[in-house]
């Protein structure tokens, strides 16, 4: 597909929410059910952050060399869920409070080193520029403070393909999207020049600190590639805690331990609502109007653990994204009805 072509894009989009990613997957699984083909096949693009990245990476991530997917949705569901439970592994020293509180004062709650075995064994050392389609992840850089060098990193396969002269394997891109400050340390990337792969001096953490709805960043970057074609999205997020704040609002002189138990909402819930916004406003000054599908479970605090792999807490991410798809089926059946369409007119 060219610049100057003019026929529909989409894009996929997800956002980050470590072992709620499990959610995108559940719907993806439908889509490829419904259509009977792979999800980097119904996509031109397919945006992720965080886990949305590492999922967006598995998704597109080729079979050997060939240009056919290494998993299935079903089989990365798997994966995913089961990479999970290895990373997020509760150590002894984790489950007594007192000591998990002092510990996770002076350094990071996993090990890199096991996510990045993981993220090796699921990507192999493919290169970025090998996705099966283009392929967005950003990530934040915590050094620098050059104008001219924003510090939000946006990785881009088709960017990357076109330049021909470096690259980035992709489980360093995983481990890059995904550093979560706390749970994991900040990661040093590898840059491959003309071939050659050497050490950088760039660290990056969880590009969900900045945007952890990939989708507004995303859309510039198609329109920028795509000028004159519609663009259509499908975001999933990963739902919001309802009532997130109630104690806090109890709460008539609210000091630093108070709003420290709620750092992760307060972080991400503003965020996403700022960059909702800045999308509805983005699409409705767009000439070339496109449909816009945001499908997000609304889940309660108990759910909104990102590392949370218990047995009961998997079998409850299983139980409301059963219900969000039940819920949404007609939405979703819309889609599969869409992404057809257009598979047939190729």
């Amino acid at each position: 597909m060219t610049d100057s072509d003019d026929r529909p894009i989409f894009l996929l989009s997800m956002d980050g929410g470590g072992i709620l990613g499990l959610f995108a997957l559940s719907v993806l699984k439908y889509l490829e059910n419904k259509t009977k083909r792979p999800i980097y096949s119904l996509f031109d693009c397919i945006a992720g952050v965080s886990a949305g990245g590492l999922i967006a990476l598995g998704l597109v991530v080729p079979k050997d060399n060939k240009r056919t997917a290494a998993y299935c949705a079903e089989e990365l569901f798997e994966a995913f869920q089961t990479g999970a439970q290895r990373i997020f592994q509760k150590k002894i020293r984790h489950k007594i409070p007192i000591i998990s509180t002092l510990d996770s004062l002076f350094s990071a709650k996993y090990c890199a080193l096991t996510a990045k075995k993981i993220y090796t064994e699921l990507v192999g050392k493919h290169t970025f520029s090998q996705s099966l389609t283009q392929t967005i992840i950003p990530a934040y850089h915590i050094h620098g403070t050059d104008l001219k060098n924003p510090r939000i990193k946006v990785f881009d396969s088709l960017a990357i393909e076109r330049k021909k002269n470096h690259d980035y394997f992709m489980y360093d891109i995983a481990l890059a999207t995904s550093a979560a400050p706390t749970y994991f340390p900040p990661h040093r990337m590898h840059i491959i020049t003309h071939g050659k792969s050497t050490l950088s001096d760039h660290y990056f953490i969880d590009g969900g600190v900045a945007i952890n709805n990939p989708t507004l960043l995303a859309y510039e970057k198609l329109r920028s590639h795509y000028p004159k074609s519609p663009i259509h999205i499908l975001s999933l997020g990963t739902g919001r805690p309802s009532d997130s704040y109630a104690d806090i609002k109890q709460d008539q002189c609210p000091g630093v331990w108070s709003w420290f138990s709620k750092i992760g909402v307060l972080i991400s819930d503003p965020q996403l609502s700022v960059y909702e916004k800045l999308l509805k406003n983005a699409r409705k000054k767009d000439k070339n109007v496109a449909m816009f599908w945001r499908i997000e479970p609304l889940l309660n605090a108990s759910l909104s653990q990102m590392d949370n792999v218990s047995d009961s807490h998997l079998q409850h991410i299983q139980k409301i994204s059963s219900d969000s798809i039940d819920y949404y089926r007609h939405v979703l059946d819309t889609i599969v009805y869409v992404l057809s369409q257009r598979q047939m007119a190729k």
